[in-house]
């Protein structure tokens, strides 16, 4: 027996409250005046965006499933997830350097209200920034025999990543593999795999 299977979705995560309309909060902190080249105090104002848009992944799944004989079943999936709008936070130092730059958008997040122009404030809030695309291969074989007076079933699962990326700020990181302390995003190894054995006697 032979079954082919797939799925192609369009997905949306809307913003939840929290990350549309926190009120915020503001911490005093310090940051280096970009017109000064000095340290000065500063408020950092962490809250919601109310301009946030959903996040949208597309999803493509296809596979097969074999059933070469009594009690063996194996399957084979292939899955694609690409990711765009995901909302991301940037930090209070990546926000002046992004506004140094001469990015308007980071600009907004900054204000320099102090007497004389000194930096006064950085904003911090989520915005839409990021996407994100992994794909890669799923396996499962189940088997059951008869073994003595019970039964032996025996279930083997596997996972190989094909791709593994995120892309925020210009930047795209292949984490793909990295489960090391250096890797700036910590992903999954590239191979993983669970084998399970169940021995049952007497009635299910």
């Amino acid at each position: 027996l032979i079954r082919l299977r797939g799925t192609l979705s369009h997905d949306i995560r809307a913003p939840n409250l929290t990350e549309l309309f926190n009120r915020g909060t503001a911490l005093q902190n310090a940051a280096i005046d970009p017109n000064l080249g000095v340290q000065v105090p500063i408020f950092q104002t962490t809250s919601g965006n109310p301009n946030l848009k959903p996040e949208v992944a597309n999803t493509l799944t296809g596979g097969i499933v074999l059933s070469p004989a009594s009690g063996l079943n194996i399957s084979l999936d292939y899955y694609r997830i690409k990711l765009k709008n995901a909302i991301y936070t940037v930090g209070q130092n990546t926000v002046l350097q992004r506004c140094n730059d001469g990015e308007a958008a980071f600009c907004e997040q900054v204000s320099f209200n102090a007497p004389g122009g000194v930096l006064s404030e950085i904003r911090i809030y989520p915005r839409n920034l990021s996407a994100q695309e992994v794909s890669g291969i799923d396996f499962q074989a189940d088997w059951r025999v008869p073994l003595f007076a019970g039964t032996l079933s025996s279930r083997l699962t596997a996972s190989y990543t094909l791709t593994q990326t995120q892309t925020a700020l210009g930047k795209t990181f292949d984490y793909n593999g990295a489960i090391g302390s250096e890797s700036p995003v910590q992903g999954f190894p590239k191979l993983r795999g669970t084998l399970s054995e169940t021995y049952q006697q007497g009635p299910t």
